[in-house]
């Protein structure tokens, strides 16, 4: 009876230990099941990662291009605007110094009338000059041949 109930006992502790075998399989098998749904949820997360991440990349590229294009519709603009003002700029200047042009071309002639008036009242003046030093020599000359006939009516 002994060995019966060493068996019994042996029994009931294999049983024991098959029942704990058995749940730590299950729950070795619940946690494999969970990785497996953790592994898959992962793993779809990381598709779905990966599908946002292209979508997100082509819409910055797309981004990209919308961006260059109005920066060089931008950098078009201001350049028309800059032209724009270049030529606003250079019309207004040229204005402004054909103006300078046309009172300096007007001081000039004025300048030139002067001095041409200058030039006739100088020659003027030399002619009169001359006139009075012809006249002076006349004038010497006469008296030189007064005083000469003076003497010479004084001599007779």
């Amino acid at each position: 009876m002994l060995l019966r109930q060493e068996l019994e006992e042996k029994l009931r502790s294999q049983t024991k230990e098959l029942a704990s075998e058995q749940r730590s399989a299950n729950a070795m098998k619940k946690a494999l099941a969970s990785a497996r749904d953790e592994l898959a949820a992962a793993q779809e997360l990381r598709r779905s990662d990966c599908d946002n991440l292209r979508r997100a990349q082509q819409a910055a590229k797309r981004d990209i291009k919308a961006a260059e294009r109005m920066a060089d519709q931008a950098n078009h603009a201001a350049r028309a605007e800059c032209e724009w003002r270049i030529g606003e700029m250079r019309a207004k200047m040229q204005t402004e110094l054909r103006e300078q042009l046309d009172a300096l071309q007007i001081s000039m002639e004025a300048e030139a009338r002067r001095a041409d008036a200058a030039e006739a009242e100088r020659s003027r003046l030399y002619d009169k000059m001359e006139g009075i030093m012809r006249t002076r020599e006349g004038l010497i000359v006469a008296l030189a041949e007064a005083q000469l006939g003076k003497h010479e009516y004084s001599d007779c």
